[in-house]
């Protein structure tokens, strides 16, 4: 089952997950620093999806 998630600031519990692999997953020079994800997090226009898939058994 896939499951869709909004994380709306870096306080959300799959922040840090999603960070690691987009940290290895871009090069350096498109990532967005902290910073700038906060602000990005700030705008009412700006929204970062997680997709989760769930195993079953």
């Amino acid at each position: 089952m896939i499951q869709t998630a909004t994380i709306g600031s870096s306080r959300n519990a799959l922040y840090a997950p999603v960070r690691r692999l987009y940290e290895s997953s871009f090069p350096l020079h498109e990532q967005r620093t902290p910073e700038q994800q906060d602000a990005a997090f700030a705008s009412r226009d700006y929204r970062r999806l997680c997709r989760t898939v769930m195993r079953m058994p």
